[in-house]
């Protein structure tokens, strides 16, 4: 049973690459045979050949199947039972002669592999088996929508036993050996389909191939004559293109340059071998990184006029030969020369030394033509193929939010794009231009669905299946082993509980949005962590220019959804994800950590079932993450439910203002990279150090073995902090220029870039029940008086508008105490005016003093 499922899953059903178009051939080999079963390895083929005889062909049934058509049924199982037998006489029918029979003697063949002196005249038992699979198949793709349709031949009347074998066995040996001493006289053919079709039929016509190579061959000629070009895939050029190779992938260049940004939002090259080896000695720029790449005869030494980059990551990219396999979006790498040869209104470059750098990703067929026009390369007829890419994946699925659907190519055909049974929501797409589209969802979408050509012999088609939400991580996710948290403020003391009372009135609201799609897909991809490039690409896909990525993703490390990790040893940072856990809070608790969609709604029916009103609360701007949380209930028994630690104490920050995590790196073997523009209010690369009373300068190491140090000189005291957004607020402290303001119950950013320390904006979080968002590209808290109060002692200099508010708002109180007939009495505490309610905390311990 284990061969007939194997073989059954890996012939017949939707592969991971999503191929779902009809099948009209079947491949079978050591090799595919091999892959059937999972095994690689330099043994691979001889243990699964070995395994298949043993099972399939001396398991005794072989001889009833072959003359009866008898094989168990397996239909319960989900099998059709009589593939394996069907795939054996598919290897048998690719076998290549010995030079004793007639290549297509199918006999022969099989009395050669079995080692048998049986005639095998009488074999109707096969086309039995393959009208049972066609009737099985024709059941079972009614309710599986991952088997794919099988095109039965035309076979000639006389081939009555074994001839839908024959015709179905494409490419045998021969024709593979065929297509190679073919195109080793004729290589030119191989990258012109035009010219091989004329070439190649001479050679079909002398009848040296098999069946299935006449049909394949007649198939991929009326296909292009009739003008399609979504034929890449079609199994004969498949052929073509694996003898053009020698039967194996292309191979890599053994060196390459790779790109990245910093933590500026700066483009970095590097160069380096396959096997790892560096060649640059640390973050470059483009033309540096070309001459490393020269310098190891990589592709920029036979071919200095250009570099197609191909996108390994969201954010990285690395360099390769060509276009053929760089996939549906590329960047383009052009010395200063090229670039001034280039069409005017060609795509945006960005400069990085003496090269530029295509400022966004291109279509192939864009970049093409940009190649063209200054290398006055050849052009040929392209075939193309549906492919998909992008996206972000959970649990083998597509993720089926409308800011992450993936992008799809089909080299400008049109394509339509059809449900599958049981799909849910609405997928559109336009992909008649010449380059890759992304599929168009009005909200999230969920099921199989199909991109298949409009109309006429259906030759390609791709299945994408998607899932509306993330879902939910089982396994412990990446923790310490990826590095140590990255912290703007010192620990301070513990506190044991949060007090007040949570609004049980708050309700529960829906997730939607960019922002709703932005979590799920960094919870989907963050099971082992972020590369911090990839990361900020992400949040790119989500907002474009609407929000800064940068911005964004300490709007989620602030709402708890990440938090960053210096890389041991390396320059750099990774985000993981944050353990979701219970926050008690007053007469409930607020969830701390990264939470899915499909997690929120168990903790909703959880909380429910222990008698807790459940609670998510949106914050102060669309571009603001949700607060989740839960009023009473047994939080011992929710946090069991959940599989979730309840963190005992919070710990708060350092009440010492300016208590700024420093490090002891110190600024040996590093150099100035970027400083603080006091006037400009931003870092300028100009690797010049910071000047001014105050003054803040990036050092970096060039060889990227230590992360970035900043330096903040006031006063000729120096400090040293490896957090960017701390370095610029203490800075800003030094020099006594505000960098937040209080205003209307918020407290808001005056300058891009800028945050409050990670301490200070969790306890804003908690004391507010409101995570921070962006407006107008800035970061924006909620606060109370006392908070920003609190705020502008941590940070003297850096915060305007405190008092103003704290004035204001005990007015305020005053007021309401005097209006509201003894239900609200003002107690001084701590140094300020506080307000409380009868019966609420406190109140009991007024009432004793008073009296």
């Amino acid at each position: 049973m284990e061969w007939e499922r194997a073989l059954t899953h890996h012939f017949l059903m939707v592969g991971s690459g999503g191929d779902a178009s009809p099948i009209r051939s079947f491949e079978v080999s050591d090799g595919t045979i091999a892959e059937a079963a999972g095994l690689s390895g330099p043994d691979a083929r001889e243990l699964a050949m070995a395994s298949f005889t043993r099972h399939v062909v001396q398991a005794g049934g072989l001889p009833n199947a072959l003359r009866l058509g008898l094989h168990p049924n397996m239909d319960a199982q989900g099998l059709p039972g009589c593939f394996a037998y069907l795939v054996l006489t598919l290897y048998v029918a690719s076998l290549r002669g010995n030079g004793e029979e007639r290549n297509g003697d199918f006999r022969h063949k099989l009395r050669r592999f079995l080692g048998s002196e049986r005639s095998f005249m009488n074999m109707p038992g096969v086309a039995r088996m393959w009208a049972g699979l066609q009737r099985w198949l024709a059941r079972r793709r009614l309710i599986d929508v991952r088997f794919r349709e099988l095109v039965f031949p035309e076979v000639p009347v006389k081939w009555s036993h074994i001839g839908i074998s024959l015709k179905f066995a494409f490419p045998t040996k021969t024709d593979a050996t065929l297509m190679a001493s073919f195109l080793h006289d004729k290589p030119a053919a191989a990258g012109d389909p035009r010219r091989l079709l004329a070439e190649f039929a001479p050679v079909i016509d002398r009848g040296r191939r098999s069946a299935g190579m006449a049909d394949a061959f007649e198939d991929f000629r009326d296909a292009f004559a009739a003008g399609e070009r979504l034929l890449e895939d079609h199994r004969f050029w498949r052929l073509v293109r694996s003898c053009s190779t020698g039967g194996r992938a292309e191979a890599s260049s053994p060196a390459y340059v790779s790109c990245g940004f910093d933590e500026e939002a700066q483009l970095v090259f590097s160069a380096a071998l396959e096997d790892g080896t560096k060649l640059s000695p640390g973050p470059r720029t483009l033309s540096e990184a070309v001459s490393d790449l020269a310098a190891a005869g990589g592709p920029a030494a036979s071919s200095p006029a250009y570099l197609v980059f191909r996108q390994t990551g969201f954010g990285r990219w690395k360099s390769t030969e060509g276009f053929e396999r760089a996939g549906p979006r590329v960047r383009l790498g052009l010395p200063r020369a090229a670039h001034r040869r280039l069409q005017k209104g060609s795509h945006r470059f960005v400069e990085s030394g003496d090269w530029l750098f295509t400022a966004e990703p291109v279509r192939v067929a864009l970049a093409e033509e940009m190649v063209a026009s200054f290398t006055a390369a050849p052009s040929s007829e392209r075939l193309a193929s549906i492919s998909v890419s992008g996206g972000v994946r959970t649990g083998g699925l597509w993720l089926g939010r409308p800011a992450f659907m993936p992008y799809v190519d089909a080299g400008g055909s049109e394509l339509l794009v059809r449900a599958g049974p049981g799909a849910a929501g609405t997928v559109s797409l336009d992909c008649q231009g010449r380059g890759p589209e992304r599929l168009q969802a009005d909200g999230p979408v969920s099921g199989t669905w199909f991109l298949e050509p409009p109309g006429g012999r259906q030759r390609s088609c791709r299945q994408v299946a998607f899932a509306p939400n993330a879902q939910p991580h089982r396994d412990a996710l990446a923790g310490d082993e990826a590095g140590e948290i990255l912290l703007d403020w010192a620990g301070g003391s513990a506190q044991a509980r949060f007090t007040g009372q949570l609004p049980a009135e708050a309700g529960w609201s829906q997730a939607q949005g960019a922002m709703s799609d932005l979590v799920e897909a960094v919870y989907a991809g963050g099971r082992r962590g972020w590369d911090e490039g990839d990361l900020v690409a992400i949040v790119g896909e989500a907002f474009g220019e609407a929000a800064d990525p940068w911005a964004m993703l300490r709007v989620l490390r602030d709402a708890t959804v990440v938090q960053p990790r210096l890389r041991h040893r390396w320059r750099g940072r990774t985000w993981t994800l944050q353990p979701p856990a219970l926050m008690p809070w007053g007469n409930g608790a607020v969830v701390q950590g990264a939470v899915c969609e499909a997690e929120a709604d168990v903790f909703r029916k959880a909380a429910a079932s222990v008698e807790a009103v459940p609670f998510r609360v949106q914050g102060p701007s669309d571009l603001a993450p949700p607060l989740t949380g839960c009023v009473g209930g047994d939080l011992q028994a929710l946090a069991a439910r959940m599989g979730w630690r309840i963190e005992q104490a919070s710990i708060c920050p350092d009440e010492r203002p300016l208590a700024f995590r420093e490090t002891d790196h110190t600024l040996l073997g590093k150099e100035p990279a970027s400083r603080w523009d006091w006037e400009a209010a931003k870092f300028v690369a100009d690797r010049r150090r910071g000047d001014g009373a105050v003054s803040l300068t990036r050092w970096t190491q060039a060889a990227s073995r230590d992360h970035d140090v900043y330096q903040v000189l006031a006063e000729g005291r120096e400090r040293r902090l490896h957090s960017r957004d701390a370095a610029l607020v203490l800075a800003h402290c030094l020099a006594r220029r505000p960098l937040f303001t209080v205003a209307g119950g918020y407290l808001e950013v005056q300058v891009r870039g800028a945050f409050l320390p990670d301490a200070i904006a969790a306890q804003l979080r908690l004391s507010t029940l409101a995570n921070a968002g962006l407006v107008d590209g800035r970061p924006r808290y909620r606060v109370t008086p006392e908070d920003a109060a609190r705020v502008a002692r941590l940070l003297p200099g850096a915060v305007a508008g405190a008092a103003r508010a704290a004035v204001g708002h005990d007015a305020d109180r005053v007021a309401s105490v005097r209006h509201s007939s003894g239900r609200i009495r003002a107690a001084w505490t701590g140094g300020a005016l506080t307000t409380l309610t009868a019966g609420g905390p406190g109140w009991g311990r007024c009432l004793n003093e008073g009296s």
